[in-house]
């Protein structure tokens, strides 16, 4: 199986997992595989190969799945082409993304608006590729009344693997997901489903494969706020004890996300938002108050950034990090240009 039974993999989520970012959780501990941001490909777009040959080196010996979302299997069938010529695992296409400004042309989300041209699609891509195909999806648009067809429908493409967030397009990340529909996915597919939508954490990890018998799950967000997670469900499966990092570790986690991205020669600004862009999580669990997250967020300069993080993760360095967001405190998911 190209992905082992109860295994946790990296979502794709655009602007954040980045082959950079793989670099480090090369270090940290591994997911079992990765699934690249989307790629659009429309009609005056061909994928390229720098693009998949610097994700299949930074990947490493993790399995790489690449994302696509578009609606024009013309178009699609161009970029299958020069994929085939690369050892990636599989395909990935993208029926899930939420952003307004995707579905609205009729491609991500928004295909689940069209049953009918996203069965062409499928069709159209289990033909032209024989690796395995995965569709990451959503339990509907407005609402679910469809989800038993979209069921039928991928059942009928002969797919191989599903990613089910469990929320509808019109949801965003809102809300909590209703992981149900996760399980009627898992006791109706023939081919295995992973589970996705706020799994934060080794113990949230266990309750939804447990609740709804999925294959496994994807995480997005929570591998940024702790890109250790991935290494500490591996241990749980294998009824080892791990060690919660400290905030010194967190501060260093940090330093290598700036060196990993190459930001000392990126200008001040680049360099600054995408430090916040990754930070916007990790401040989840720093401090209930979101004392932190205030003040890393409003912070102008690098020198500001720099000196908020040593305020609050090494005054007390050995400080546990919490493996959990607080409650009350929010990373605005719906300005992080997600997939």
């Amino acid at each position: 199986m190209f992905i082992p039974e109860h295994g946790a993999v990296l979502a794709p989520m655009r602007a954040l997992t980045q082959p950079p970012f793989w670099r480090i959780l090369n270090q940290y501990g591994p997911p079992d595989a990765y699934f690249s941001e989307f790629v659009r490909v429309h009609e005056n777009y061909v994928i390229e190969p720098p693009w998949i040959e610097e994700a299949l080196q930074a990947a490493g010996s993790v399995p790489l799945w690449i994302q696509l979302m578009g609606n024009s299997l013309k178009a699609l069938t161009a970029s299958i082409r020069v994929l085939k010529r690369y050892p990636i695992v599989g395909l990935d296409f993208n029926v899930g993304c939420p952003v307004p400004k995707i579905y609205k042309k009729q491609t991500g989300g928004g295909l689940l608006k069209d049953l009918s041209l996203l069965k062409t699609l499928l069709a159209g891509l289990r033909e032209l590729w024989t690796k395995p195909l995965c569709v990451k999806f959503r339990i509907g648009f407005n609402s679910t009344e469809d989800f038993d067809k979209i069921l039928d429908l991928l059942i009928e493409s002969h797919i191989d693997l599903a990613t089910l967030h469990a929320r509808t397009v019109s949801d965003l990340y809102k809300g909590q997901p209703r992981y149900e529909y996760v399980t009627q996915a898992a006791h109706r597919c023939p081919f295995p489903v992973l589970a996705n939508g706020s799994i934060e954490s080794v113990e949230s990890i266990e309750r939804v494969i447990q609740q709804t018998h999925c294959w496994g799950v994807m995480l997005g967000r929570s591998a940024f706020r702790n890109p250790w997670i991935f290494s500490q469900w591996k241990s749980f499966k294998a009824n080892q004890t791990f060690t919660l990092p400290t905030l010194m570790d967190v501060y260093q986690y940090l330093q290598d996300l700036f060196l990993a991205f190459q930001l000392d020669k990126k200008t001040e600004i680049t360099a600054l938002g995408c430090m916040k862009r990754f930070t916007n999580f990790v401040g989840l669990s720093i401090d209930a108050s979101g004392t932190f997250l205030e003040k890393m967020r409003t912070a102008p300069t690098l020198k500001t950034f720099w000196s908020v993080c040593k305020r609050h993760l090494l005054q007390q360095p050995n400080t546990p990090y919490s493996d959990k967001p607080f409650p009350q405190l929010h990373a605005y998911p719906n300005k992080e240009l997600q997939g």
